[in-house]
Formats: C-alpha cells, structure tokens, sequence
C-alpha cells in the first residue's frame, strides 16, 4: 500500500515531535550537571532569541536551497549537535551545543511545515489539514513526556 505525501508528513512530524520534546526534557536535567537554574533559563532565553532569528533567515535560505537537501543536512546536523552534546566537558561547550540544536529543531519544523504545504492539492482543507499536523505535534510531545515520566518511575 502507498502512502500519500500527507500522511508521510504528518508521521515524520509525530516522530519529530516526540524527538524534541524527549531531548528537550534530557537536556534540561543533563545540562543542570553543567550549570545552575537561572543559567539554564538563560540557556532556553538565547535558543528562544536564536529561533527568532532564525524565522527571518529561514525563508532566505529556503529561496536558494531545495527543501529536502536542507532538511536532511539539517537533520543530521541535528543528531551531529545532540552527539556532541552528550560527550561535552565544558559548560560552554554544552550550553552552545544545546542552543544550536534549539534552532535545529525549530528549523525541522519549518522544513516539515514547507513539504506539507507542498503535499497539499485541495485549498478547502488547508485549514484542517494544518490542524491536525499541529495537534499530531503536540500529542507526540504530550506522548513523549508521558513515555519519559513511566521508565523514569520504573
């Protein structure tokens, strides 16, 4: 059986969503062994401020590279970042390290938001179709806490 464009989509997107909110989680208990409360705050302020940027910067690169090359360098520039965050030493190196892969992962979600704009044939659906790719977003993040939190507790 083929799976449509859509549907590929929204399941990269849920695997997406559960990666983030799982390596976000991660981080921010094993970034604690580097650095106190208010730094780790400041850590997510400066991926915050990077993520800004970022939406500015994004479209322009959009415009001079294809989407798929991009995603994929991404993505694995990603798992490069999360690599190396796991075997860094130094506090500056992991509060780096972590606010780079904060702007990866918001430019995954933007690359994941261009192909489904892509995938999409009807105009009347856009808006349900939309939808349903963030709330499939939100229910992995809700579904990896919940994943986290039980082999935690065992």
């Amino acid at each position: 059986m083929k799976m449509k464009k859509t549907h590929a989509i929204y399941l990269a997107n849920l695997f997406f969503g559960f990666h983030y909110a799982l390596t976000l989680y991660v981080n921010s208990s094993y970034l604690l062994r580097f650095v106190n409360e208010k730094t780790l705050s400041l850590l997510y302020v400066a991926g915050a401020l990077l993520n800004i940027v970022l939406l500015s910067v994004i479209p322009k690169i959009i415009k001079k590279v294809e989407t798929k090359p991009l995603a994929l360098t991404v993505a694995i520039l990603q798992f490069i970042t999360i690599y190396n965050l796991s075997n860094v030493s130094s506090p500056l190196s992991a509060g780096i390290l972590f606010i780079i892969q904060q702007g990866l992962g918001l430019f995954i979600l933007y690359t994941l938001d261009l192909f489904l704009e892509a995938a999409m044939t009807d105009e009347k659906n856009t808006g349900r179709m939309r939808a349903f790719f963030v709330t499939s977003l939100n229910i992995a993040v809700l579904a990896s806490f919940f994943v986290l939190s039980r082999i935690i507790e065992n």
